[in-house]
């Protein structure tokens, strides 16, 4: 989501005010990570973000897209699908969305895209994208609840509600699969 709307606030910023706000986001990150680093070395930080990108080398975690109905949950980014590894489908859904992302942004003259854009571009992704946990979708959902806010129009609380219950289902599969029924009952 992040790049679309870097894409529209440099398109509609000058220079100077986005040179400014790119190094004001810049300080905040390193005044936050500041009390974890040792000296002057952010470098951790880094190692930490990449290591994180690599650590999940699969298809799909538990999450009920795709993939997972076609038996991939933890298979291999390369396993095929299609004819294709998974990962290559994940790359051509991300330029695809993006794209598409960027001309419905121009095209568009509804108020109700700053919120519908990106709720379409994580719930692409989680449908379509590797390396997807069940708790990737929690911001599609409050996404999903401002276009209702900011349109009113009602298909939007029909999509919510259907997929809570779908994301509601997903969540309560891992944490039954994680957690044996002792444990659940007790919780609740």
């Amino acid at each position: 989501i992040a790049p679309l709307y870097l894409c529209v606030y440099f398109y509609k910023t000058d220079l100077k005010t986005a040179a400014k706000s790119v190094g004001i986001g810049l300080a905040t990150v390193f005044l936050c990570a500041l009390p974890f680093t040792e000296g002057p070395d952010f470098s951790w930080l880094f190692e930490k973000y990449f290591a994180t990108l690599t650590s999940y080398p699969y298809a799909t975690v538990n999450a009920y897209n795709i993939y997972a109905l076609f038996g991939m949950n933890w298979a291999g980014m390369d396993y095929r699908f299609l004819l294709l590894p998974a990962r290559v489908w994940s790359y051509a859904v991300i330029t695809g969305i993006t794209l598409f992302s960027l001309w419905f942004y121009v095209k568009s003259n509804s108020r109700v895209k700053i919120f519908y854009i990106p709720y379409l571009i994580i719930t692409v992704m989680f449908t379509f994208g590797v390396k997807m946990h069940e708790r990737y979708l929690y911001p599609a959902l409050i996404l999903l609840l401002f276009s209702y806010v900011f349109s009113r129009d009602r298909r939007f609380i029909w999509l919510f509600a259907a997929q809570t219950i779908s994301h509601y289902l997903n969540v309560a599969d891992v944490l039954a699969a994680n957690l044996g029924e002792r444990e659940i009952t007790n919780a609740l």
